[in-house]
């Protein structure tokens, strides 16, 4: 099918074409295979890296006698407007699980305590009375798995927390530096390269400093996790006149295909230990701030963006 009989909704869609013509034609060819009149495909391509989001359609434009005067074929990119909606579908979920989270946690916290306490008199009495090394191992392993436990439900409590920012002005580039430094010697016992690019301007946003702090920790953590081999970890902040962006990239094999949109929801983790709600809980955060958290993978790496308004004019 040549260009001349492509509409394109959006002129920036040209951008994406080249290197995908295959794509969209083997569609025209089961367009014209299947014989019908019209046929509607979403897809999703790869362009710098960047995700996005192209629906096409295919269409026989007939005359006043029926007889077909040509083919049509429509591409428009709604990579925004189906973001938008996967976020909104995640924000109805976060509405009911905050809930059901803050009701578990009241319903857990006191037998909880209640079963430390009498670990710990137990222990005691046990010392008084003399006990065996294997009956010592025991409370041992169940005090790790109450505090274990104490350890998931204080995460559902920060997941399901309602409670105000605490807002201040914050420099992103000492926050980003002083994070950075934190990590530094795990980085470097993992064999991990740490790049800092901060912003070549001044860049200070109102924002809760500290989860702020968290949200980029867990993210930098995330990035190495996903570099066993060893990599680069690189973090760059940015900004324009209305938002700043920080960027944690890594350099390790990507985020799988089937679970890319899987991964800002509750509970969802690939790793063997965790509850599933790091990535979420940052997701909560950025958008308490009234930003995005975005990321963009291939196999040569990940990169998870932060945005953020709020910036103060230079």
């Amino acid at each position: 099918m040549n260009t001349s009989h492509i509409l394109l909704r959006e002129r920036h869609v040209l951008n994406y074409w080249a290197g995908n013509e295959n794509l969209v034609l083997s569609m025209v060819a089961n367009w014209v295979e299947n014989g019908s009149p019209i046929l509607v495909r979403e897809f999703q391509i790869m362009p710098g890296g960047n995700r996005k989001i192209l629906l096409a359609s295919c269409q026989s434009l007939q005359g006043r006698d029926g007889s077909v005067m040509g083919n049509l074929l429509q591409i428009r990119d709604i990579t925004m407007s189906t973001l938008m909606e996967e976020q909104m579908r995640r924000m109805e979920r976060y509405t009911g699980l905050g809930s059901l989270l803050g009701g578990l946690h009241h319903e857990i916290r006191n037998p909880l305590a209640a079963l430390s306490l009498h670990v710990q008199l137990l222990e005691e009495q046990l010392e008084i009375d003399g006990t065996t090394d294997q009956s010592r191992s025991m409370l041992g392993i169940i005090r790790t798995e109450l505090t274990r436990i104490g350890g998931v439900l204080e995460a559902f409590r920060d997941f399901a927390s309602v409670s105000n920012l605490d807002l201040t002005q914050v420099n992103l580039n000492d926050l980003v530096s002083r994070q950075v430094e934190l990590v530094a010697p795990q980085a470097q016992s993992r064999g991990i390269r740490l790049e800092l690019s901060p912003c070549q301007i001044p860049c200070v946003i109102t924002a809760d400093r500290g989860r702020l702090e968290q949200v980029l920790l867990n993210l930098m953590v995330n990035a190495m996790d996903a570099m066993p081999q060893g990599g680069s970890l690189r973090v760059e902040v940015t900004r324009d006149e209305t938002s700043a962006r920080i960027e944690v990239s890594d350099t390790g094999c990507g985020i799988p295909e089937n679970l890319q949109d899987k991964i800002l929801d509750p509970y969802f983790t690939t790793k063997s230990s965790g509850t599933g709600l790091g990535l979420a809980i940052c997701d909560k955060i950025i958008r308490q701030h009234q930003g995005t958290l975005d990321f963009r993978t291939s196999p040569q790496g990940t990169t998870f963006q932060l945005t953020l308004p709020n910036v103060n004019p230079t």
